[in-house]
C-alpha cells in the first residue's frame, strides 16, 4: 500500500470512528437530572404520593373523539394506555429521588393521601411529550399547576445506543424536582399539618360519625379544628387501616 493510500485509510478510519462515538455519547444535549435532598428528611415531613392515572386527553362525545382521530391522529386505546404508563413511569422516578414516603398509583384521587399528583396527555406522538400537571395537598393547597414539554431524542428508539430509560425521562425528571423545590421552600410544620390533615380526611371518609368534626373545610381548603385522643382505640384501628 501506498503511503498516500494509507493516510486516506488512516483519515476515512478515523472519521468513522469519530462518528461512531459521537452517536453512542450524545443522547441529549442537556438533561435533566433527577434530585435529591441535600440533606436527609425527618420522619414528620415525609409526605407520602399519590399518582393519579393520567387524564388521557380523549374527548368522551364520541363525535369530537372521531375528529381527534381523524385531524391529530388521537387514538383512545392508546392513548388511554399511555395515560396507565405515565402514571407508573413518575412513579418510578418519585420512588427513586428517595424523597418521598410510599408512592402509589391510583385510580383517582384519595382523601388519605398527603400529596396528590394529576396528569393531563396534551400531545403524544412518540417524538415530542407535552403534559399538564397539577399537585394538591391534603390541606387543598395547591403545589403545581404547569405544562411540561420534551422531545425524544433522535437516539432513543436507536437499539445501539445505550437507553437511558424512558425516551422522555427528563420531563419525569423535571417534575419530581419541582415537587422537591416546592416541599423545600415550606416553613416548618406545614409537612406535619398535612400529613395530620390526610390521616383525619382518611378518618372522616371511615366514619364520619366519630370523625366528622375534627376538620374545618371552606372553599377546599382544610384545617384541623381539633385532634383526637392519642389512646383513642378508633384511632389505632384507622391507622392499621390506612397503612
Amino acid at each position: 500500500m501506498t503511503t498516500r493510500k494509507f493516510n486516506i485509510a488512516v483519515a476515512l478510519l478515523t472519521l468513522a470512528f469519530a462518528g461512531g462515538c459521537v452517536q453512542q455519547q450524545i443522547i441529549k444535549a442537556n438533561p435533566t437530572r433527577l434530585k435529591t435532598a441535600s440533606q436527609d428528611i425527618p420522619d414528620s415531613a415525609v409526605l407520602d404520593i399519590g399518582v393519579a392515572i393520567f387524564d388521557p386527553g380523549v374527548a368522551d362525545d364520541l363525535g369530537v373523539r372521531e375528529a381527534q382521530e381523524e385531524s391529530r391522529n388521537i387514538f383512545p386505546e392508546v392513548r388511554k394506555a399511555e395515560a396507565r404508563y405515565m402514571a407508573y413511569q413518575l412513579k418510578r422516578v418519585l420512588e427513586n429521588a428517595g424523597n418521598w414516603g410510599a408512592v402509589r398509583v391510583l385510580p383517582k384521587a384519595s382523601k388519605g393521601t398527603d400529596l396528590m399528583v394529576f396528569g393531563k396527555i396534551l400531545s403524544s406522538d412518540g417524538e415530542v411529550l407535552k403534559l399538564r400537571v397539577t399537585a394538591v395537598d391534603a390541606t387543598g393547597h395547591q403545589w403545581l399547576d404547569k405544562k411540561y414539554e420534551d422531545r425524544a431524542s433522535k437516539y432513543a428508539y436507536k437499539d445501539y445506543v445505550p437507553s437511558r430509560g424512558d425516551p422522555f425521562l427528563d420531563l419525569y425528571n423535571s417534575i419530581a424536582n419541582d415537587l422537591l423545590a416546592i416541599h423545600q421552600r415550606m416553613a416548618f410544620g406545614q409537612h406535619e399539618n398535612i400529613r395530620r390533615v390526610a390521616e383525619l380526611r382518611f378518618a372522616g371518609d371511615l366514619s364520619a360519625e366519630v370523625f366528622g368534626d375534627y376538620l374545618a373545610e371552606h372553599k377546599g381548603q382544610y384545617k384541623v379544628r381539633r385532634l383526637p385522643s392519642v389512646d383513642d382505640p378508633m384511632v389505632a384501628r384507622m391507622m392499621r387501616i390506612r397503612q
